[in-house]
């Protein structure tokens, strides 16, 4: 009998134990991530989008397919790029939820 309370009371430390060092990891404050100094080199870079006469040429066809949450804005976008290229025809349909 003496050895199961032991055991006990072995297994309640433990607990108690274990449960103080989540407490004390818990109110640690974080190792704050130091900033990175931009320098010369990390610019940010300039791209220069194509012209629209490069962009003028394109014909064919676009099928679009998809979900209903996105038809919103794949419809706005396939409007938006009918204005610029006439010659491609753009179709959006709905297939999904």
């Amino acid at each position: 009998m003496s050895l199961i309370k032991h055991l006990r009371t072995n297994a309640l430390a433990l607990a108690a134990m274990a449960l103080a060092a989540m407490v004390i990891a818990a109110c640690a404050s974080p190792t704050p991530t130091p900033t990175p100094t931009p320098t010369p080199d990390s610019a940010p870079t300039t791209v220069t989008p194509p012209t629209p006469t490069a962009m003028e040429s394109l014909s064919g066809t676009i099928q679009i397919d998809g979900s209903s949450t996105v038809f919103p804005v794949t419809q706005a976008v396939a409007e938006e790029f009918r204005k610029g290229q006439s010659g491609v025809q753009v179709n959006v349909a709905v297939s999904g939820t």
